[in-house]
């Protein structure tokens, strides 16, 4: 299965209902799309990250609806867990499924190598600013469960850590 960037946004999305069943053949066998077991045993990066394999147009307005949201972020889940019950490696690994509701097509299920770097994607507890050059990040806690509000069920062995809002701005823009 491919991403596809929509290049004519105002051309209606043709037959959702494939892309969704596609999409739903990719979450029962997303195992398949990892490298080999010797491959991941000495994977040098802290993370290997898995995108939604969509076409931009089905999770983006005016074509998507709340319904598909949902189906893509259920799906994302069903992924997470079948690469959990098929992943059989000697290294730890945290497997995590990072959904921005707003950005869905960004959304992507994760292998976590590095527990310091898995730890650095939970939410912070509270208002949060931090300045990188000319940029300064500020986060803050999320005002809305969409786990709970998109009636999505976690699959055992997963928990939700919520989330958190980030909004960056840039210095050097007048």
């Amino acid at each position: 299965m491919n991403r596809r960037l929509d290049v004519r946004p105002l051309k209606k999305l043709r037959n959702p209902g494939r892309h969704i069943r596609s999409l739903q053949r990719w979450a029962v066998t997303a195992d398949k799309f990892l490298p080999a077991r010797r491959v991941l045993e000495q994977w040098s990066d802290s993370y290997l990250q898995l995108r939604v394999p969509i076409t931009s147009k089905l999770v983006t307005p005016p074509h998507t609806t709340p319904e598909i949201c949902r189906i893509v972020a259920r799906a994302l889940l069903d992924a997470a867990a079948t690469i959990s019950r098929s992943l059989e490696l000697e290294r730890p690994v945290r497997i995590a499924v990072l959904i921005e509701p707003e950005h869905l097509w960004s959304a992507g299920v994760h292998l976590f190598f590095d527990e310091d770097h898995f730890r650095s994607f939970l939410p912070p507890i509270e208002h949060k600013t931090g300045t990188y050059g000319t940029f300064t990040s500020t986060t803050t806690p999320p005002k809305i469960d969409f786990v709970a509000d998109w009636a999505l069920t976690l699959p055992p062995g997963f928990a939700d850590f919520g989330g958190y809002h980030l909004f960056m701005t840039d210095a050097a823009d007048p």
